[in-house]
């Protein structure tokens, strides 16, 4: 049975080795059960659910240091470039955080499964959030964008020209529960 959070990508990441000498991964009640391929010195292992959780994110906060964001000319919406070119944008509405990245979708129709496995309400965060994230809470993005002399739109195609105002920001913690 695959998951999303029990996948042999995150065993790999959590047991330091490759993917390949994975034979299988099993989902018991509490624990991970993970087999690998013979010929690698590896005896079979238990694994616990609470640690592909917190590799789930950490995973996704890691990969953010390459992405460039810019602020959009709409109020708490921004555009996330990684390094091959790809755009995304996220917009942090009232109530939630949206991407539009397969993550982030695939997060969100899996959100009961995986609310049912990490036993909290599941809140889909890619690393293109967490990245917007880094700047700091709703109030603070607000503030930023509005700062006078903050941010130059460019009226053919509403992004950021200029990305200065990220040198001069200082970062802040974001609350646990946004």
């Amino acid at each position: 049975m695959a998951s999303i959070l029990y996948s042999k990508a995150a065993v790999a990441r959590i047991c330091g080795c490759s993917h390949q000498i994975i034979a299988r991964v099993e989902i018991w009640w509490k624990v991970i059960f993970v087999v690998f391929k013979k010929g690698h010195g590896l005896r079979p292992k238990f694994v616990s659910k609470k640690s592909f959780h917190q590799n789930f994110q950490t995973f996704r906060k890691r990969n953010t240091g390459k992405l460039e964001i810019y602020p959009h000319n709409q109020p708490y919406k921004f555009a996330v470039v990684n390094p091959q070119g790809d755009t995304y944008e996220v917009s942090i509405e009232e109530e939630e955080i949206t991407c539009t990245c397969q993550d982030f979708d695939f997060q969100s129709k899996n959100r009961d499964v995986l609310t049912l496995e990490t036993g909290t309400r599941w809140i889909p965060k890619c690393k293109h959030i967490h990245k917007v994230l880094e700047l700091g809470d709703r109030e603070e993005l607000r503030d930023l964008i509005n700062s006078e002399g903050g941010v130059e739109f460019d009226a053919d195609d509403n992004w950021l020209i200029s990305d200065d105002w990220v040198s001069d920001y200082e970062y802040s913690q974001v609350p646990p529960n946004w």
